[in-house]
């Protein structure tokens, strides 16, 4: 049996949620000895923590080895300042939520530490609901080598967990991972709205798309091969594939977009921070 956890979740909603079922499937938590607060946590979150002896919202503290947040950003200067439980100096903080330096969260901690806190921001995305996230990483340099450890095994229960060097680069990294699943989901309803507009019914409509989509992702990824070399494989010259790519590459079309949008995500993602 791996290392079990004694971990606080405080925040419970779609991102917090799917991190502790996650957990919770992986055996990563010591039940007794952990715990969720959310005083609007859903029906959902109420039976999974009964079915799993985890306490949730319980009266009394204890220590705990790990604290994740996970409640919106903008009440980290409110609920930081106000935390406290026994040996909480000793306690790891993971942070979930994006806009929140470590910086920002070392000073909302100071009164409750003798020392700095040892804090690790974590950007995960939606796939992790279903265990196929990708989360960007970075610690503060009060964490150690154990702490970072931790934090991996926490994030690999539910996709892959990535370093960075530097928060600039977690904002940047988060435009992709974080951002990026609105994008795909973007692009699915543009191609189902486009196969209604060229006749198709939209039920096939939009199956074909998700269809396509899910199984080239998978192609992707299975194949170790570059996105290139499969985009030139599926693209005859003269053919149907290359009709289409000439619009949706075209100077002003779907990279520069792309590129332009990203830098948009990161513009915003420093303005929160500030």
């Amino acid at each position: 049996m791996g290392q079990k956890f004694s971990l606080l979740l405080l925040g419970a909603g779609t991102m917090g949620g799917a991190l502790l079922r996650a957990w919770l499937e992986a055996d990563l938590l010591d039940g007794p000895r952990s715990a969720v607060i959310d005083p609007n946590a859903s029906d959902k979150i109420i039976s999974l923590c009964a079915s799993h002896d985890l306490p949730l919202n319980p009266e009394q503290d204890q220590p705990y080895d790990i604290c994740v947040l996970a409640f919106k950003p903008q009440q980290m200067a409110s609920i930081l300042p106000g935390l406290g439980w026994p040996d909480i100096g000793k306690t790891l903080f993971v942070s979930v939520a994006a806009g929140t330096s470590l910086a920002a969260m070392a000073m909302h901690l100071k009164s409750a530490f003798p020392t700095p806190a040892r804090i690790i921001r974590v950007m995960p995305n939606l796939p992790a609901s279903i265990g196929q996230g990708a989360s960007v990483m970075i610690a503060n340099d009060a964490a150690n080598a154990g702490d970072k450890g931790a934090a991996e095994t926490l994030m690999a229960a539910s996709g892959v967990a990535l370093w960075v060097d530097s928060e600039e680069a977690l904002d940047s990294a988060m435009t992709i991972s974080a951002c990026g699943p609105a994008y795909l989901f973007l692009l699915a309803e543009a191609l189902a709205e486009a196969g209604e507009d060229l006749g198709l019914a939209p039920d096939l409509s939009k199956t074909l798309a998700i269809e396509m989509l899910a199984g080239s992702a998978n192609l992707l990824r299975q194949s170790g091969q570059m996105p290139r070399n499969l985009r030139e494989a599926v693209t005859s010259p003269g053919g149907t594939t290359a009709a289409a790519l000439e619009v949706l590459d075209a100077e002003a079309g779907l990279r520069a977009l792309i590129k332009k949008a990203l830098k948009a995500a990161r513009d915003r993602a420093e303005e929160l921070a500030d």
